[in-house]
């Protein structure tokens, strides 16, 4: 940990780092000593750091002012009050502050506190070194792999600087594989309070891996070493914005305006997508510098960017359903600033006069949430120097063989939960999500919509009297009982749609879904601290939405004692 609260301007940040580091030497098989050795190091650095912001407002002597509690006012005596009435009114003016500049200026603190980490984790293995090792795995007389490596170091061009020095071995059979990994993960919270009870919890997050690997090896037939079947693998996951398409309709024939776009955005991201590649800079510069701008006649497309290249199906998407110009959004789906996600919670209405007299709480409530996830992407080994051919796509920086995914869920889109000072409470939840998956390979995006009506009642009391009588006397329950009444609509379907499938035409077909009613009644009652009594009743039915499955409803109701 740093030593922030030691400095006055700084107490109210607290800042921890970590690193971590391994290095391994492994000695090569005896039988195959002319393979060399393999060396591997590994580190991981990490940052967390969290701030007080209540804190930092408090070095202000006006602003703590503002946060201390207002002092609860003690009851006068009559002859008190009618006696010192224009005294005590002269102080409080003097003195006092009004709830009305105080709520200005504690809206203008809203913030509250922030926490923020970052860890870093990373590593190279290299086989094929020829040298031992003396003490701390460095070998003194040849200065290598050299203490920087041995401490966890990382640099793209190690190999080759053991390789020009000699290090590496030249035996041709060497087929171990170079690997260098590295992995990113950011998270990040937030809380911020308007006015008091109004709280909004903000959370981001992103994760990147990245794994470089090659044979890197020595070719007697350009005597020198060089990287064979060079590839980089990696995944990606950010917390993601897609709210403005949340409630994207589905239409009839269950198409979407921003599926729609998704197509139409299609050939300005080509056009985009060459613009970058054949432009001066691009990698494709040199070789079809001249063809920029070109429409290829038999797609009616750019040049080597057609309407199902997997980057144009990518950006096309993330435009779409992110709400964004398909003129002006990135052409990266590694988006370096992760976006916000959010959960509003307000528990200020049972404290309202006229309000509190009658309920213990009432909480509202809502959520969001939605993150962008690429499985696998892959750099081509013909990037660059791939042919241009009528008809046919050029290799771009990545492959995505697994696509892309957007998550989104509004849990709840409201959410509303009473509790009387009688016992009674009753709760209301919205919820509903949204699964986006695009195939890219095969230009077919599955879609999954759900969404979820949540009703609820209860009523816990002790002490209740029943209207019957046992041996002539009232029957009174003395422990707690609680009656129960859960009831809930879910509603959810799975659409997938083919861009220009079968002749041509896109296809929108629901292949799944099913809509569910269920019922929960239910009376627990606590005879006693070790026996409890429960009766409940369960209906679940389904109703589905294609004809794959028959429709079906399960009932269970019951009695239950437990002793404990």
């Amino acid at each position: 940990s740093l030593p922030m609260r030691k400095i006055k301007l700084l107490n109210w940040t607290t800042v921890t780092t970590k690193y971590s580091a391994n290095y391994e030497w492994r000695n090569a098989p005896p039988a195959s000593a002319s393979l060399g050795n393999t060396i591997q190091n590994s580190r991981t650095l990490g940052v967390n750091t969290s701030l007080n912001f209540i804190s930092l407002y408090n070095k202000v002597p006006f602003l703590k002012k503002v946060n201390r509690p207002t002092p609860r006012r003690k009851v006068a005596k009559k002859d008190e009050e009618d006696e010192d009435a224009v005294s005590a009114g002269v102080k409080k003016k003097k003195q006092g502050m009004s709830e009305g500049t105080k709520g200005l200026f504690k809206f203008l603190m809203m913030v509250k506190q922030a926490q923020m980490g970052i860890t870093l984790t990373d590593g190279t293995t290299l086989p094929g070194f020829t040298k031992g090792i003396d003490y701390f795995g460095q070998n003194f007389k040849h200065n290598t792999p050299g203490l920087p490596f041995i401490l966890g170091a990382q640099d793209e061009n190690f190999r080759k600087d053991i390789a020009a020095n000699g290090f590496l071995t030249q035996d041709e059979n060497q087929i171990a594989r170079y690997i260098n990994l590295s992995g990113l993960d950011i998270n990040g919270t937030a809380t911020v309070e308007p006015i008091k009870g109004f709280r909004v919890s903000l959370k981001f997050n992103k994760r990147q891996s990245l794994s470089v690997n090659s044979n890197f090896r020595y070719q007697e037939s350009e005597s020198a070493f060089d990287d064979v079947i060079y590839t980089e693998v990696g995944t990606f996951t950010t917390s993601f914005g897609t709210w403005s398409t949340m409630f994207d309709k589905l239409n009839d024939d269950y198409s979407s305006d921003a599926f729609e776009q998704f197509k139409n955005n299609r050939y300005t991201i080509a056009q985009r997508l060459q613009t970058k590649e054949f432009s001066l800079g691009g990698e494709y510069n040199n070789l079809y510098g001249d063809e920029l701008n070109e429409i290829d006649d038999s797609t009616g497309f750019p040049k080597g960017f057609n309407n199902k290249h997997q980057e144009v199906l990518l950006h096309s998407f993330i435009a779409a359903y992110s709400g964004k110009n398909a003129n002006n959004v990135e052409l990266t789906p590694f988006k370096k600033i992760p976006i916000p996600n959010w959960r509003v919670t307000y528990n200020g209405l049972s404290k309202l006069k006229g309000l509190k007299d009658i309920f213990s709480n009432i909480s509202i409530s809502h959520g969001y949430s939605s993150t962008l996830s690429i499985g696998s992407f892959q750099r081509p080994l013909e990037y660059g120097t791939d042919s241009l051919t009528s008809g046919r796509n050029l290799a771009t920086q990545y492959l995505y063989q697994s696509g892309v995914t957007i998550v989104e869920r509004l849990t709840p889109l409201l959410g509303i939960d009473i509790t009387t000072k009688e016992g009674i409470s009753a709760k209301f939840e919205y919820k509903t999500d949204r699964n986006l998956q695009l195939n890219v390979v095969t230009a077919r995006m599955v879609e999954q919509r759900n969404k979820e009506y949540v009703i609820g009642a209860g009523y816990r009391t002790t002490g209740l009297r029943l209207p019957i009588k046992f041996q002539g006397k009232r029957i009174i329950l003395q422990n707690d009982l609680n009656i129960r009444f859960d009831f809930s609509i879910r509603d959810g379907i799975t659409v997938v749609r083919t861009l220009e499938g079968n002749g041509g035409e896109d296809s929108y077909i629901p292949t799944a879904g099913i809509k569910t009613m269920s019922i929960r009644p239910s009376i627990d009652y606590k005879i006693n601290d070790a026996l409890n009594f429960r009766m409940f009743y369960n209906r679940n039915s389904n109703e589905p939405v294609t004809s794959n499955s028959f429709p079906s409803a399960l009932t269970d109701f019951g009695v239950t004692m437990r002793y404990t």
